[in-house]
């Protein structure tokens, strides 16, 4: 994540309850509302909860139910799934044509507006 926060939401393969399941259908998107219903259950009947902040990388396991919601108003993001990339220890293309357009230097965004 290079700005902004993004919350997390994580359940390992096989622990999705029935309650945390019926909520998903009706409320996951927008991700807000099942956010709201999720928040006042109990350890154990909600999934995993995390903030991540700019600088941080997070890993999501293979076959781990997630969902992420934007908690500012701008982010800057880049995802990749390593169990689909041919060669995982080759950097990713899309990421290496990034890197080229955008090189690796702060990001002052103070003066941005979102239009």
């Amino acid at each position: 994540l290079s700005m902004g926060r993004k919350a997390w939401y994580l359940l390992p393969p096989g622990s999705m309850s029935e309650e945390v399941h019926d909520a998903t259908g009706p409320y996951l998107f927008p991700v807000r509302a099942f956010h709201s219903i999720m928040v006042g259950r109990e350890v154990g009947k909600r999934p995993l909860y995390c903030v991540q902040h700019p600088g941080e990388i997070f890993y999501v396991p293979a076959s781990w139910w997630h969902a992420t919601m934007n908690l500012d108003r701008f982010q800057v993001a880049y995802g990749e799934k390593p169990s689909v990339m041919p060669e995982q220890s080759r950097r990713s293309p899309t990421l290496a044509k990034i890197l080229e357009i955008y090189p690796q230097q702060p990001f002052d965004a103070a003066g941005y507006t979102a239009k």
